[in-house]
């Protein structure tokens, strides 16, 4: 199902014969590039250096240390040859951060990074909650629990969701007669027979 995803690994190995193999959060265009941990206990912080802009920031949102201005790592080409170092350098300044606070120091740079959330923290998310990515809707078992919609925003269209999730059964009258077209009878004989929820 997911095979188009591995298009530029099929193509690259066609063309050089290279096999891919697990790099973790790894990039092979971007470095450093993962998730780090933070202060606290199981918090991370995603951070991308895509390109030396980026890398200038990630100097600055650091303070500039002594490490990081090492000509080795002016470069993309560079960084990714050092990238065990650089990681290692950069676990220390985010280890002693709370996530959030990295994220904010990056995002002030201009350095693509965000706070790695568990599910409980979504609903109370800036960013989601601005792009009005749940919406609250009466279930008729649960009651106004919270739904989400896509992930995208195209103008004019209603990125839903647009009503909540049915219970089992609900919709059982509708299907029967409208899809299947049956009548009462089979209806009656349907729900004798144990075959409806």
């Amino acid at each position: 199902i997911a095979l188009h995803f591995l298009a530029p690994q099929i193509v690259d190995y066609r063309v050089s014969g290279r096999m891919v193999s697990r790099k973790g959060n790894r990039s092979d265009t971007a470095a450093p590039h993962g998730a780090f941990p933070c202060a606290g206990v199981d918090q991370w912080c995603a951070i991308a250096v895509e390109s030396d802009g980026h890398w200038e920031g990630l100097r600055r949102a650091m303070g500039d240390p002594q490490w990081s201005r090492d000509d080795r790592y002016s470069t993309t080409a560079g960084r990714l040859d050092h990238q065990d170092e650089i990681e290692g350098h950069l676990r220390e300044w985010t280890g002693g951060k709370p996530p959030q606070e990295v994220m904010n120091l990056l995002l002030e740079e201009l350095v693509p990074a965000g706070v790695v959330q568990r599910s409980s923290g979504l609903l109370v998310d800036s960013q989601l909650e601005h792009r009005r990515f749940f919406r609250y809707m009466d279930h008729l078992e649960m009651g106004n629990i919270p739904y989400t919609g896509h992930q995208f925003r195209i103008g004019g269209y209603d990125s839903g969701p647009r009503f909540p999730a049915p219970i089992l059964g609900q919709h059982n009258e509708e299907v029967l007669r409208e899809v299947l077209g049956m009548n009462d009878d089979e209806i009656s004989e349907a729900i004798i027979a144990g075959a409806l929820g």
